[in-house]
Protein backbone atom coordinates (compact mmCIF):
# COMPACT_ATOMS: atom_id res chain seq x y z
CA UNK A 1 0.00 0.00 0.00
CA UNK A 2 2.79 2.43 0.83
CA UNK A 3 4.55 1.83 -2.46
CA UNK A 4 1.29 2.13 -4.36
CA UNK A 5 0.52 5.47 -2.73
CA UNK A 6 4.02 6.68 -3.47
CA UNK A 7 3.84 5.64 -7.12
CA UNK A 8 0.26 6.62 -8.08
CA UNK A 9 0.27 10.11 -6.67
CA UNK A 10 -0.31 12.20 -3.61
CA UNK A 11 -3.62 10.60 -2.63
CA UNK A 12 -5.99 7.89 -3.76
CA UNK A 13 -9.31 6.42 -2.70
CA UNK A 14 -9.48 3.23 -0.67
CA UNK A 15 -11.39 1.51 -3.47
CA UNK A 16 -8.78 2.41 -6.08
CA UNK A 17 -5.93 1.26 -3.82
CA UNK A 18 -7.69 -2.07 -3.29
CA UNK A 19 -8.10 -2.43 -7.05
CA UNK A 20 -4.44 -1.59 -7.74
CA UNK A 21 -3.28 -4.03 -5.04
CA UNK A 22 -5.55 -6.81 -6.36
CA UNK A 23 -7.04 -7.00 -2.87
CA UNK A 24 -10.54 -6.88 -1.49
CA UNK A 25 -11.69 -3.57 -0.11
CA UNK A 26 -11.85 -5.06 3.41
CA UNK A 27 -8.23 -6.23 3.13
CA UNK A 28 -7.18 -2.78 1.92
CA UNK A 29 -9.01 -1.15 4.82
CA UNK A 30 -7.27 -3.44 7.35
CA UNK A 31 -3.86 -2.50 5.90
CA UNK A 32 -4.75 1.18 5.85
CA UNK A 33 -5.92 0.95 9.48
CA UNK A 34 -2.56 -0.54 10.42
CA UNK A 35 -0.54 1.98 8.40
CA UNK A 36 -2.53 4.84 9.92
CA UNK A 37 -1.89 3.49 13.44
CA UNK A 38 1.83 3.60 12.63
CA UNK A 39 1.59 7.20 11.41
CA UNK A 40 2.46 6.30 7.82
CA UNK A 41 -0.77 7.35 6.09
CA UNK A 42 -3.57 9.85 6.67
CA UNK A 43 -7.23 9.64 5.68
CA UNK A 44 -9.35 12.48 4.39
CA UNK A 45 -13.04 12.62 3.53
CA UNK A 46 -13.88 12.95 -0.17
CA UNK A 47 -15.30 16.44 -0.74
CA UNK A 48 -18.29 15.32 -2.85
CA UNK A 49 -18.73 11.57 -2.23
CA UNK A 50 -19.55 10.79 1.40
CA UNK A 51 -18.87 7.07 0.81
CA UNK A 52 -15.31 7.60 -0.44
CA UNK A 53 -12.21 8.23 1.65
CA UNK A 54 -8.89 9.52 0.34
CA UNK A 55 -5.67 8.05 1.68
CA UNK A 56 -2.32 9.77 1.42
CA UNK A 57 1.18 9.21 2.70
CA UNK A 58 2.14 11.13 5.81
CA UNK A 59 5.52 12.84 5.95
CA UNK A 60 6.76 9.85 7.97
CA UNK A 61 5.43 7.47 5.29
CA UNK A 62 7.15 9.41 2.51
CA UNK A 63 10.44 9.36 4.40
CA UNK A 64 10.17 5.61 5.00
CA UNK A 65 9.48 4.84 1.33
CA UNK A 66 12.29 7.11 0.12
CA UNK A 67 14.71 5.49 2.54
CA UNK A 68 13.61 2.02 1.43
CA UNK A 69 14.01 2.90 -2.25
CA UNK A 70 17.40 4.54 -1.64
CA UNK A 71 18.67 1.53 0.34
CA UNK A 72 17.34 -0.90 -2.25
CA UNK A 73 19.00 0.96 -5.12
CA UNK A 74 22.26 1.29 -3.19
CA UNK A 75 22.39 -2.40 -2.31
CA UNK A 76 22.03 -3.41 -5.98
CA UNK A 77 25.19 -1.57 -7.04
Amino acid sequence: MLLLLYSVGPRETVGRLAELAYASKSTAIRWIDYLESQGLVCREAHPTDKRAIFVELSDKGKQLIRLYLFDTARSET
